[in-house]
């Protein structure tokens, strides 16, 4: 491939006169360079038509995550190339603002008047908003099309020349570039651009025109057809390029990104729109007009063999108020392992940051944002921080909160005690909104039933009422449930219930046991030793009661029992 940069040779006379010369370089797009109010400017001309057999790789474009320097643009359509590639490219930036808050870009019937994310909807190479046609998009007169095409790379007069009348510029972005248009000495195909030879930005430039338009400047008349209005609009050369020093930087496209606005990408003959960056790697993604899928390249590289070596750049001025949230987020109730959704909608917005207990949330920057396995950690406020060129508003808060199932760590004990006495029986358990049963077995652990006597039944800890000695034997258990299934069932625990006996010496017939006691009597000595303030009697095999007190007769050694 080869194109031709035409150098000025600079004559001093009586003015500043300048003259041309041509020299061959290695790339494909016509370069004349000349001098104009004191300052050196390349003429580009852009003329990039998809290849025939090859197409670029394409590329899993990842979710922002400002935290690992990563933002990539939502919401930007992806047009193969419509008469064009600069004005297919200057119409996706423009569908991009059509669905975030610039919605008189596109007005077509199409997709409910909203810009379409691809322009398959009207057949491949078919675009309204790169170049209109008579027949599509509900279009019943001539246009861009009509009056403009021939045939790629074709340079005779436009058809409508000489045959009828030119129809009125609107609708598209091909119209407003000079895209395609002989009267300004673009051939089908093309579309020319403006840059200052030592790198600085060239602003809004017009001092070709009426003989030619500059892209740059035809994408601000476009915006205005619209009735939107553009701040600032420019095209410039990247920092390096033919040793450039003044050039357009990765961090001044990452600042573009940034504030949501995507940026053409210019390479050698062709033109692309970028719409993201991952700053560790220097790259950038882009959509080349050439399918509907996403790709990247270096900054400062090639792509598919053409060098990069500018850019152009439109910024928007604020279409009335900030975003507008239609619709807030919903919080809700989740379980351990469930999946939580979050949504916000809104209209003219461009950006999207969630946020969890005030703070950002790395890649939660698209309307919806899910947390697919929830954790404890998980429980908080969420809110959505919204933006576009024109301010940003925050959403109401949606507050997760997330339970945990039941689970016991530790419990019941087996019981022993005496007829007549009550048990008790605990377990710990931990979750969210537990709820206990105590449930016995008369018939070893085959099967239970929920309890219905004594205190506690549906407690952590559960006491029994009066023992008899039927109740020997039984086990109990605990069944804990809550909003997050399932539910646990704790151990079984036997309560043992022992006969309990009063130590009487003979002659003392009198005494009157307790409910469910015995009495016995001993005779001869009776040793009795003091433990910890209890009396227990040596002789009987059984030890009485713990909490009973006796009192033995220093004369007759009668037990008493008090």
């Amino acid at each position: 491939m080869s194109f031709r940069i035409c150098r000025p040779r600079v004559v001093f006379l009586v003015i500043l006169a300048v003259a041309t010369v041509c020299r061959a370089a290695s790339a494909s797009q016509p370069v004349r360079t000349f001098f104009q109010d004191g300052r050196f400017i390349d003429e580009v001309i852009i003329d990039g038509r998809p290849p025939d057999n090859y197409r670029a790789p394409a590329v899993i474009v990842p979710s922002t995550d400002v935290s690992a320097g990563i933002v990539t643009l939502p919401n930007v359509p992806a047009f193969n190339w419509c008469y064009g590639c600069s004005a297919t490219s200057a119409a996706m930036l423009m569908g991009y603002y059509d669905n975030n808050g610039y919605p008189n870009m596109y007005t077509g019937p199409a997709n409910g008047g909203v810009c379409p994310m691809t322009n398959a909807i009207w057949g491949y190479g078919q675009c309204p908003l790169s170049a209109t046609r008579q027949g599509y998009d509900g279009r019943n007169i001539l246009g861009h099309v009509d009056d403009y095409w021939r045939s790629s790379g074709n340079c005779n007069a436009d058809p409508y020349v000489g045959a009828w009348t030119e129809h009125t510029h609107g609708d598209c972005t091909g119209d407003y570039m000079g895209t395609n248009q002989s009267k300004y000495s673009n051939c089908d195909g093309a579309t020319t651009f403006y840059f200052y030879t030592d790198g600085s930005p060239l602003y809004d430039y017009g001092g070709s025109e009426p003989s030619r338009r500059d892209g740059c400047r035809g994408m601000k008349l476009f915006v205005q057809s619209r009735g939107y209005s553009v701040s600032t609009n420019f095209s410039q050369y990247i920092y390096g390029y033919n040793g450039i020093t003044r050039g357009f930087t990765f961090q001044d496209f990452q600042a573009e990104i940034d504030q949501g606005r995507p940026v053409l990408i210019q390479v050698t003959g062709h033109t692309m729109l970028g719409y993201g960056y991952d700053s560790a790697t220097q790259t950038i993604y882009i959509h080349d007009t050439w399918d509907h899928n996403h790709h990247s390249m270096t900054w400062g590289g090639s792509y598919s063999g053409m060098a990069h070596y500018g850019v152009t750049v439109l910024r928007l001025s604020c279409s009335g108020a900030g975003p507008t949230i239609t619709a807030q987020p919903v919080g809700g109730t989740r379980c351990v392992g469930e999946s939580m959704w979050f949504n916000v909608t809104a209209t003219g917005a461009t950006t999207y940051q969630w946020r969890k207990n005030g703070t950002d949330i790395a890649g939660a920057t698209m309307p919806n944002f899910t947390l697919t396995s929830v954790q404890p950690a998980d429980a908080g406020d969420y809110d959505c921080v919204v933006g576009s060129l024109c301010g940003s508003t925050t959403s109401a808060i949606a507050t997760l909160v997330v339970n945990s199932p039941p689970a016991i760590t530790s419990g019941p004990s087996d019981r022993s005690v005496f007829a007549g006495d009550t048990a008790t029986f605990s377990i710990t358990a931990t979750g969210s909104g537990l709820l206990y049963q105590w449930q016995v077995s008369s018939d070893g652990g085959s099967s239970f039933t929920d309890v219905t006597e004594g205190v506690g039944a549906t407690t952590p800890s559960y006491t029994t009422g009066e023992t008899t000695p039927a109740d020997n034997g039984k086990k109990f258990r605990c069944v804990v449930s809550g909003p997050c299934p399932p539910s646990v069932v704790s151990a079984a625990a036997t309560l043992t219930v022992d006969t309990a006996v009063v130590l009487l010496s003979e002659g003392f017939e009198s005494a009157v046991p307790p409910e469910g006691w015995t009495m016995q009597y001993v005779t001869g000595e009776a040793p009795w030793e003091q433990h910890a303030g209890d009396l227990r009697l040596k002789l009987q095999r059984r030890l009485v009661r713990l909490n009973l007190r006796y009192y033995v007769a220093a004369v007759d050694r009668v037990a008493y029992l008090l």
